[in-house]
């Protein structure tokens, strides 16, 4: 049986990861008034499905996670919250990182995302040991594992890979066709 859980992810909005999006967008494209085309024909949101499914996929083989590729969400606006990759996870997998993951690392990770404070009502407890068997833990609270697994590692943003995202072959036909328009 697998369960939900988010990944730690800053979100793209403003961020290294649209940069990234950005900079592939760009690499097709020599002529500017054709990258402007681009820009305004692109389907960013495949393009970022593409960037977090590739996101995911490394994160875990990073981490040594047993798990795949759920879903990219993203807020309506970037106001309240900020882009969440999900990944389908074994119930199994779970409660074998819980097992090699430092409980004093769950503890301050917890209480960092959780622990209301001036200006945030948490609705969790931030004490994981209240809440219950791993394996009935919704995606927020797996989030918090999976961070406390991973505590300590490389930021995220440091470990930026540019092949994670491939040029579609939609993007392709649509350069060759503003190269033919540009070049009549």
């Amino acid at each position: 049986m697998r369960c939900t859980a988010a990944i730690p992810f800053h979100g793209f909005y403003e961020s290294i990861h649209d940069a990234q999006v950005e900079m592939v967008l760009e690499q097709a494209f020599e002529n500017e008034t054709l990258l402007q085309y681009a820009y305004d024909a692109a389907d960013w949101n495949n393009l970022r499905q593409q960037y977090a499914a590739a996101y995911a996929a490394a994160f875990c083989e990073r981490h040594a996670i047993r798990a795949t590729f759920s879903e990219l969400w993203s807020p309506r606006e970037y106001n309240f919250h900020t882009d969440r990759i999900f990944i389908a996870l074994p119930r199994k997998e779970a409660r074998r990182i819980f097992t090699v993951t430092d409980k004093g690392a769950l503890s301050r990770v917890a209480v960092e995302l959780f622990a209301s404070r001036s200006g945030f009502t948490s609705f969790y407890d931030s004490d994981w040991q209240n809440w219950g068997y791993v394996d009935k833990w919704d995606a927020n609270q797996l989030c918090a594992l999976i961070a406390a697994h991973v505590e300590g590692e490389v930021e995220e943003e440091e470990d930026i890979n540019e092949d994670w995202l491939k040029i579609p072959a939609q993007l392709y036909r649509v350069r060759d066709y503003l190269n033919e328009r540009a070049s009549r």
